[in-house]
């Protein structure tokens, strides 16, 4: 049975076979449209590549059939964040490994699981280094060179760059820890000769190699028992990982502000990606699907909500979200720009590109002009000043650096006019003058510390540095593309933005996080 639904870009009726793919290719825009879940068939008694699995490591404590459905069912909804974190919490496998086994559900092809083993049930595993490694990496950390320490620490374990770094922190919390001072009463003087004073010396001498040892042994527990357990209980997904996020000393940034969780009430969110920050500390969250808008004030109380539905020629898909100092609202729709009053959600207006339909993201720079990223048939970028007239147009701005059109952008602006443009395809921020003229570029895709594995969005702080939200959490740039550090985030990192206190605004498991960064 043949059943039809609208693209989302230009609502043009896709007929659907039912022949169980996830995408379609619309014949009137070229784009790839995701196929609602309802809309598809899955083949009766179907069944699920289990067979013949590793089970070492097994673990009583899930279902494995159900951990499988769910996986393939949020890769197919096209949430493969989640998909790549659970199959990552089931199995032994790499990042990047983990995402390619997870298009290749998407894209309905069957997938063969049966070398990956289990992931053992213990969330903490113990790792031993000789003494002479343990040293050096204690003298790196002292040192302030983490980097370094956390290299080393891999190459001697062989553990993930994350672990390593958990492992790194705990470490270094430990040294931290400042020794107890010996406490000395007066005693009154008494003269004493020479073979009392090498009495004293040799007694002294004792004392304090006595004391190193000790300390030492305490140190050494520290490493050993204490410092894995409470890096396991304080890192992503751990008891007290909220708690440690608010007063870890070694931090980027700690939460001074947390809000909201999943549903669908006031000051509840369904797929909330995007938010925004105005001159009166309101904040603004958008969710993807049905394009709500919920208005929050400085301290997460919610006040209102409104719906960016532009034109409503179609199933409304919100894709890009900026507000500027005043309270107005920039929203990409069905690949459209429209203008609302933020606080109302009154259409105020429309922005255009002279080709249509076909914007990405959207952002508004400091003086009130307006940047968007528009993808049809070439990658353009475009600004418009106050009065919504454009009056900057870069045709093809990737392609003519990469010679490779881009279909996924994010766009963001410093504070001197610079335009920050990320592409997922071409793996990298590529860099605008005001003039429109293109500067540099940086990022590239892989596991490694600046790195990009899935990059969301992209902002600019008021100091010039450039933000990422990846799978890691958000990581942290200098103006000219070096990479400086990596905020820590729990959970999957969607939409970021600043205030004009610097503060330091995200959006990640349908939750909104406020960081005071150091």
């Amino acid at each position: 049975m043949v059943e039809s639904f609208s693209c989302p870009n230009c609502s043009a009726p896709l007929d659907v076979d039912g022949d169980g793919s996830t995408t379609i290719k619309c014949p009137y825009c070229n784009s790839s449209v995701i196929i609602p879940v309802e809309l598809r068939v899955r083949k009766l008694n179907e069944p699920l590549p289990t067979a013949n699995l590793n089970t070492y490591n097994a673990r009583p404590d899930i279902d494995l059939t159900e951990r499988l459905l769910s996986i393939r069912e949020k890769a197919m909804a096209g949430d493969e964040i989640e998909a790549i974190r659970s199959l990552r919490s089931t199995f032994v496998i790499g990042l990047k490994d983990a995402k390619s086994l997870v298009e290749a559900i998407q894209r309905g092809e069957e997938v063969d699981i049966r070398d990956l083993e289990l992931v053992s049930p213990a969330s903490i595993q113990s790792t031993t280094l000789d003494s002479s490694t343990m040293h050096k990496t204690m003298e790196l950390i002292l040192a302030g060179d983490k980097i370094e320490a956390i290299r080393l620490f891999r190459e001697s374990t062989g553990a993930g760059l994350k672990d390593a770094k958990d492992a790194i922190d705990g470490i270094e919390a430990a040294l931290s820890v400042s020794q107890p001072e010996m406490i000395h009463e007066p005693q009154p003087f008494q003269p004493f000769s020479t073979h009392d004073q090498e009495i004293k010396v040799s007694v002294k001498n004792s004392f304090t190699g006595r004391n190193c040892l000790i300390i030492g042994f305490i140190i050494f527990l520290l490493m050993v028992i204490v410092v894995p357990i409470l890096a396991g209980m304080t890192s992503q997904g751990g008891p007290l990982a909220g708690i440690w996020a608010r007063i870890n000393p070694f931090a980027v940034g700690n939460v001074t502000l947390q809000f909201g969780q999943e549903g669908t009430g006031p000051g509840y969110f369904t797929e909330a990606r995007f938010i925004s920050v105005d001159n009166n500390g309101h904040i603004f969250v958008g969710e993807f699907s049905g394009g709500r808008v919920q208005v929050f004030d400085e301290n997460g109380i919610y006040i209102t909500e409104w719906k960016a539905t532009g034109e409503e020629t179609g199933d409304i898909y919100l894709s890009g979200m900026a507000a500027d100092r005043e309270g107005a609202v920039y929203t990409v729709i069905g690949s459209m720009l429209y203008v609302y009053d933020g606080m109302n959600g009154s259409l105020l207006g429309r922005l255009d590109h002279p080709d249509g339909w076909g914007f990405d993201d959207v952002s508004v720079a400091p003086d009130g002009s307006v940047v968007a990223v528009w993808y049809k048939s070439t990658d353009d970028l475009l600004r418009y000043d106050r009065n919504g007239d454009i009056d900057l147009w870069v045709e093809n701005a990737i392609g003519n650096v990469t010679n490779d059109s881009e279909m996924n952008m994010r766009v963001a602006v410093d504070g001197t006019g610079n335009i920050y443009d990320l592409a997922y395809f071409n793996e990298g921020v590529f860099i605008f003058s005001p003039a429109g003229k293109y500067i540099s570029r940086f990022g590239s895709r892989g596991d490694e510390d600046g790195q990009f594995t899935s990059p969301r969005s992209i902002a600019v702080d008021n100091l010039g540095k450039v933000y990422i939200a990846d799978f890691p959490g958000v990581m942290i740039y200098a103006s000219d593309g070096r990479y400086l550090d990596t905020l820590q985030v729990n959970g999957a990192v969607m939409g970021i933005t600043f205030d004009d206190q610097n503060n330091l605004y995200v959006v990640v498991d349908n939750q909104v996080l406020r960081f005071k960064l150091k």
